[in-house]
């Protein structure tokens, strides 16, 4: 058989659109949201912050809701269908943005905004048209995708805000939803595998109460919560205490991606592939925790420098546990599902969306109830509470070793990366821990069904 040739550099990524449909969603969270509260302001609302927090929180309440439902259909009608109607749906209700004149209007546009976010279908098309061994440089990829959509947005409002408004802001959100949707519906899929209606998903349930389903949520629930905590606090600690510019706090923002293309396009990469997904956790445990107790410590006042600085640490320590926790949600479907990764991944990514709905509240309550330091204390504690519930579950941080299945040799996982079948016996599962890793106690036989047609 011919070799493969290799994919020339110039050419999109495979997963380009799921990178452009991340790209999309949230540029226009990153553009609308900062230009909320001015907007409430020239309608004329008394209570902004009241209003700013009910529409926000709605949106992110629509993102839990609609998640599962995206993540079943990327399973039954592939990815790129589902990606289709999601960037549909941000391009219709970005664009309404524009002539909502009430504010209850807009908190009903935006929350319909919400339900049609594509990060599920997103995640599923990189798990698609990616190898196993591609899988985690690909989901760097995304976290970059995200990161830049933010950095972008930053400086379009600070550019063109004053001269474009609302109105000119929510048509550029809708505009570059639009050219997302092109690109989905008239580039064609990589290798055809996006597209076609599939067989019914099975196996689900036994994957969404497995332990390592539930180590997975919680890490994906402490991700949404930190990340989005930890970009509040340290804007209101910049502008609050360090008295910060607007424009001096973009700046930290365009360093963020810097710091977060370096570990997700390498350092996690090559961290995942020789030592294992879970290490990767684990390691992002140890470099979080201690960065939780600089944030917490009167070093972090010295000056905004060293602020910015123990930021960017956590930051590293979050794109461990991010990436390498994505990447598992696709082990997690292999090793129980049959056509049924979108909805482990809808299921997770229902938790890391919960997430970031409360961890902005619940930080900046303590932020200005108890104290700067307090936000970065809890911060930690969850860290430890996280790791501490790994050990409960006995799913593996630290040790990567093969299991040997009851009753015979281990079995390896096909080339496709469904799970592995034993016939007429129990399933015997590959580990989550990387090449040549395996499962402890926390893995558990689930009865034997017919292989994956390819």
């Amino acid at each position: 058989m011919e070799a493969a040739r290799p994919r020339c550099r110039l050419l999109p990524p495979k997963e380009a659109a799921a990178l452009l449909a991340t790209f999309a969603d949230y540029f226009g969270l990153a553009v609308l949201s900062p230009t909320l509260p001015y907007f409430l302001q020239e309608l004329g609302v008394a209570n902004i912050a009241l209003w700013t927090g009910i529409i926000v929180t709605a949106q992110f309440a629509a993102v839990v809701l609609g998640n599962n439902v995206w993540g079943a259909v990327s399973d039954r009608f592939g990815p790129q269908r589902a990606i289709q109607a999601t960037m549909a749906g941000d391009a219709l209700f970005f664009g309404l943005s524009a002539i909502a004149t009430r504010p209850w209007s807009l908190l009903l546009i935006r929350f319909l905004a919400g339900l049609f976010s594509p990060l599920v279908p997103a995640l599923a098309c990189v798990f698609a048209v990616l190898t196993p061994a591609e899988t985690t440089t690909g989901i760097g990829r995304y976290a970059l995708s995200l990161l830049l959509a933010y950095v972008v947005g930053a400086a379009i409002v600070g550019a063109a805000y004053d001269e474009i408004g609302w109105v000119g802001m929510s048509l550029v959100t809708a505009a570059v939803a639009v050219v997302a949707l092109c690109y989905v519906t008239f580039v064609p899929a990589p290798a055809g595998v996006l597209m076609g209606k599939r067989g019914e998903p099975s196996g689900v349930r036994a994957a969404l109460l497995s332990a390592e389903f539930c180590a997975h949520a919680a890490t994906a629930f402490l991700m949404g919560y930190a990340m989005n905590a930890l970009l509040g606090v340290m804007v209101v600690e910049l502008k609050e205490f360090f008295g910060f510019t607007v424009r001096q706090t973009s700046y930290v923002f365009f360093v963020l991606p810097a710091v977060l293309a370096l570990c997700s396009l390498w350092l996690v990469p090559m961290t995942a592939r020789s030592l294992g997904h879970e290490r990767a956790i684990g390691i992002g445990s140890l470099i979080l925790i201690p960065a939780s107790a600089l944030l917490a410590s009167p070093a972090a006042r010295v000056s905004p420098f060293a602020t910015i600085v123990f930021i960017q640490l956590g930051v590293v320590g979050l794109s461990f546990q991010q990436n390498a926790n994505q990447v598992i949600a696709r082990h997690i479907g292999d090793k129980y599902t049959i056509n049924g990764t979108g909805a482990v991944v809808g299921a997770g990514r229902t938790a890391w969306a919960a997430g970031q709905a409360v961890g902005p509240a619940v930080s900046l309550a303590l932020y200005s109830a108890v104290g700067h330091w307090a936000p970065w204390a809890l911060f930690g504690v969850l860290h430890v509470a996280v790791v501490l519930l790994y050990k409960a579950l006995r799913v593996p941080l630290w040790s990567a070793k093969p299991a040997a299945p009851a009753g015979g040799a281990p079995v390896a996982p096909s080339p496709s990366g469904a799970r592995a079948e034993v016939e007429g016996a129990v399933a015997k599962p590959h580990g989550l821990g990387g090449a040549g890793a395996g499962s402890t106690d926390a893995t558990r036989p689930i009865a034997a069904v017919p292989a994956r047609v390819s």
